[in-house]
């Protein structure tokens, strides 16, 4: 996977030797207060070409409740043709400011990048693939 990067980003890592995921911050550069309870996009500072027949799935870091955030996205997409920047759109879910990078801010990654192979399907429309008795008590959505 090639990844690019401005200056002050961190480039994506993993963690430990048996890490399913690449860790990831914010962009160094950037010192942010979240106020209580307001979502925000955090920038990265990192673009990746992941390769065909793969994507990338943001996931929140385990511990990330713990300093106050919630990922809004539970889990993002990144396609094998997307190059936009990464971008984490978080929650504030304490009653606190909450500070990334700066003199007092997280500096710990707050996502996870896990690179998985999918299947290309062909999609096949069929007149009655629910030609079958449903349980008593459901109908059919028209």
């Amino acid at each position: 996977m090639r990844v690019s990067k401005t200056k002050t980003a961190v480039t994506p890592r993993y963690s430990s030797n048996g890490g399913a995921g690449m860790d990831l911050y914010v962009d160094t550069a950037f010192e942010i207060e979240l106020q209580p309870g307001e979502t925000y996009q955090l920038p990265t500072g990192i673009r990746v070409e992941i390769p065909r027949n793969f994507f990338g799935a943001i996931y929140p870091q385990r511990d990330l409740h713990k300093k106050g955030l919630s990922l809004v996205d539970s889990v993002g997409v990144i396609n094998s043709s997307d190059r936009g920047e990464i971008v984490l759109t978080v929650k504030n879910v304490f009653s606190d400011i909450v500070r990334i990078n700066g003199q007092w801010g997280l500096r710990s990654p707050l996502a996870q990048l896990i690179i998985q192979p999918y299947r290309f399907e062909k999609i096949e429309v069929v007149d009655n693939f629910f030609d079958r008795q449903l349980p008593e008590g459901l109908e059919m959505a028209e």
